[in-house]
């Protein structure tokens, strides 16, 4: 492999702004995260899949029959995976612990409003799931007779959360206290409910014997009568047994199997302490009968609820074991190659050279190279194999598998590219795209704002999705296909690869199109985090509509918010280039054109990516050409004589043999990924060109405008002289010879003018006020989400 070099971005930190003077603004802290980019980091297109432990665990199908008729989930809870879920599928209940129980009341409860009680038993509270049960068992019970035993129910209902809260901890309340210590529960609790509350509160004093002797006092009753706090008694038995001391869980452990027995014989579970149960079960399994594989089997079940506790015993048991007896077992062979995938991924820095592996890493690899495994194992070895840099190996392992999965075209994909096998890398990618686009259930969301060192189980999700289709946008882009390279890479969520392709690769037809097709109108002006990448293509695909004056589609992607200025500078512009109208009339509603194109010319014409940077920071900052990048070739700021015939660039004719040459010159590109075709330099070439290369090139535009103004007026005109002033100004620290014509036509032309004259004597423009604010044009108000970061 050919030699790579790594280009990185970093956090740019500004000071905090003070309050402006007159306006009311907290200050704040500047500079923004530059994210992530496939095209400027080295080894992208060939960076291993990252792995996910948990959602390795959910590939797994476990091969024995649980006690108790526990069920494993299809997918894992686990906070640690469920937070990058919910960017997916959204949060699962609008409602956090026992907050949604705060806002019902006792009728509520009772009359199941809207469904309620469910909602309270599948709460993540405790308190919530009781006040669910209770609430099911009173309205089982015959309707009340009389509205006295209506309010004795919502009354018994009241009083039972309050205790419940006080035990809990939620709350203090000495006189609930004392009627705890007392054992005053309310009248009318079902029997089971009172032996379990005299269970609890002893169980807290830390008298176990007592608490022991209620809880079987409420199994004893009969089953129809204890159908919800038996398996609860069950469980808090074997609790006090180990609270009093019981290493080897020869007390215990029969009382938390008879917590699965009783869920067998029909006894609710609404705490859920059956999987609890099964842990405890495992334990025993895994150190006093010498079963590790059945205990395994326990761990990876529980594992499963999204217990870390599991999790951890799971991972610890199985790298313990004889890797022999592993091997042999297709379960526990399955359970193995998942925990060598544990852990963060080191993402950023990736590099062919830089990978190893470590001796459990290859004893394992090495043990299963002896045994006879296909398919599912066989992806999965060659996966661990590309991970720490067995390239050879991970081919040899893909050659065994009789078919691929979803990982396994992945990483066959990997191998080609390493070997410039392009049309067969997308081949393997596209093969398994039905079943990455399964995953994008939800409107294309959030562009990819965070730069990535580590990847940890909590972001896995979301960066893997990320990286699988950025990677089919780049072997898209290798082989010409450019408008299914910006498909896959709204769906990466990579922001600057989508900006490249939609503002330098695509034709207007071309991005008009597919923008109108793919990108729903989702509000523009909404907090950044909020803003879905739809809203900033379209807004993208509006501004470089009105660099090329194709204004009626520019107006119809614009968001709402800039629509009534933008109206105001097109009628503006057309009346300036119309020589049909009134002298008078061209210099009024050019010069307002003129000047809306400088102070909103950001807004409404910046590029995204260079020259002027739009997404960073509205142009408070630069980074690398992403043509450069590409092609190898760095754009000279210049300006294009032939870009427009709608503007008379002052400089344009005498300069016009050496705009032509200064065009390209050489540069460095990032090695490592794919290079541009000479289909994409030539599109680079032909589409997206600007009348100017160099930052803020719109500046340059409005003193085109500003001449054009200029030229209609008389010489000596004082209003000429203040436009001249004022447009030279635009540009006289980036574009100095730009400047110095304006200064000389400001001096030649309008010496007699007052302007004119001091000019001549400062030899550069004098200070003239310009306080021109676009917003009062219209009558309207910067949106509400308008700010410098974009």
């Amino acid at each position: 492999m050919q030699s790579l070099s790594f280009s990185r971005t970093w956090l740019l930190c500004l000071a905090s702004f003070l309050p402006v003077a007159g306006s009311v603004r907290n200050s704040e802290a500047c500079g923004p995260w530059f994210p992530d980019s496939l095209f400027q980091a080295a080894y992208s297109a060939i960076k291993t899949p990252v792995p996910i432990f948990e959602v390795e665990l959910e590939s797994i199908e476990l091969d024995v029959s649980l006690p108790g008729r526990l069920v494993v989930p299809a997918k894992m809870p686990s906070s640690r995976i469920q937070r990058a879920r919910q960017v997916n599928e959204g949060p699962k209940s609008p409602y956090k612990e026992h907050e949604y129980l705060d806002r019902l009341s006792s009728e509520d409860l009772l009359e199941n409003k809207e469904g309620c009680r469910d909602l309270l038993l599948s709460s993540p509270s405790e308190l919530a799931r009781e006040m669910g049960e209770l609430a099911e068992i009173l309205a089982r019970r015959p309707m009340a007779a009389n509205a006295f035993e209506a309010i004795a129910d919502r009354t018994l209902l009241d009083d039972y959360e309050k205790i419940r809260r006080v035990m809990y901890g939620l709350e203090k309340n000495p006189e609930i206290q004392a009627q705890i210590d007392a054992r005053g529960w309310p009248q009318g609790l079902p029997d089971e409910f009172i032996d379990y509350l005299d269970g609890a509160a002893a169980f807290r004093e830390k008298d176990y014997e007592k608490a022991i002797g209620h809880f079987e006092k409420l199994l004893a009753r009969p089953q129809e009568v204890r159908l919800y706090r038996s398996t609860l008694a069950s469980y808090m038995i074997g609790r006090c047994r180990l609270a009093q001391g019981d290493p080897d869980m020869g007390k215990s452990i029969s009382h938390f199997r008879r917590v699965l027995t009783l869920r067998e014989e029909g006894c609710f579970d609404n705490f859920r302490v059956g999987w609890d149960a099964l842990k405890c079960v495992a334990d025993y399994t895994s150190k006093f009968e010498g079963n590790p594989g059945l205990a395994v089997r326990y761990y990876f079940a529980h594992a499963r609820t999204g217990d870390e506790f599991s999790r951890n015993s799971l991972s610890e048991l199985v790298k313990k074991m004889d890797v022999k007896i592993a091997a042999k077992d297709p379960f526990l062979r399955r359970i193995r190659t998942a925990c060598l995938f544990e852990g963060p991924q080191h993402v950023s820095y990736w590099s062919p050279d830089q990978l190893s592996m470590d001796e459990k890493q290859e004893t394992w690899l090495s043990a299963m190279e002896e045994a006879e495994v296909y398919d599912f194992d066989a992806c999965r070895l060659a996966w661990l194999s590309y991970q720490v840099g067995e390239f050879e190996r991970a081919e040899r392992w893909l050659n065994r598998a009789r078919e691929y999965d979803e990982v396994g075209h992945w990483v066959q994909a990997k191998l080609d590219l390493q070997q410039g096998r392009t049309s067969q890398a997308r081949r393997a990618l596209e093969e398994v795209r039905p079943s990455f686009e399964a995953k994008l259930d939800h409107p294309l969301s959030q562009p990819r704002t965070e730069q990535w060192s580590y990847v940890r189980q909590e972001g896995a999700l979301d960066f893997r999705n990320s990286q699988y289709w950025g990677d089919l946008g780049m072997v898209r882009l290798a082989e010409d296909d450019v408008v299914g390279a910006l498909d896959a890479f709204v769906k990466s969520g990579y922001w600057y690869e989508v900006a490249y392709v939609a503002e330098q690769l695509l034709s207007r037809d071309e991005l008009l199109r597919w923008v109108l097709d793919h990108c729903p109108d989702d509000p523009y002006f909404v907090p950044h985090r909020e803003r879905t990448i739809h809203a900033r293509l379209r807004y993208l695909t509006a501004r470089r509509l009105a660099r090329d004056h194709y204004f009626k589609n520019a107006r119809d992607l614009m968001p709402d918010e800039l629509v009534p200025i933008f109206d105001r500078y097109v009628e503006g512009y057309r009346v300036l280039l119309d020589s049909s109208r009134e002298d008078g009339e061209r210099i009024e509603k050019g010069w307002e054109a003129a000047q809306i194109h400088r102070k909103l010319g950001m807004e409404y014409f910046g590029t995204e990516l260079g020259p002027d940077w739009f997404c960073l920071g509205k142009g408070n900052f630069s980074s690398r050409s992403y043509a450069e990048v590409r092609s190898g070739e760095s754009a000279v700021e210049r300006f294009d004589p032939d870009f427009s015939d709608h503007f008379r660039n002052p400089l344009a004719e005498e300069n016009r043999d050496e705009c032509r040459n200064l065009r390209w010159s050489q540069s460095e590109p990032v090695e490592g990924n794919l290079p541009a075709t000479r289909a994409e330099r030539w599109r680079l070439e032909h589409y997206g060109k600007l009348p100017y290369v160099s930052r803020f090139h719109y500046r340059s535009v409005a003193q085109d405008l500003a001449w054009e103004v200029v030229r209609l007026m008389p010489q000596d005109d004082d209003e000429a002289a203040r436009i001249l002033a004022i447009a030279g100004s635009w540009t006289h620290t980036r574009t100095p010879r730009t400047a110095d014509f304006f200064y000389k036509q400001l001096v030649n032309r309008n010496r007699n003018t007052a302007l004119g004259s001091q000019a001549d004597i400062m030899r550069w423009f004098p200070d003239v006020d310009w306080d021109f604010n676009p917003w009062e044009l219209t009558g309207s108000e910067k949106p509400k989400g308008w700010s410098w970061w974009y």
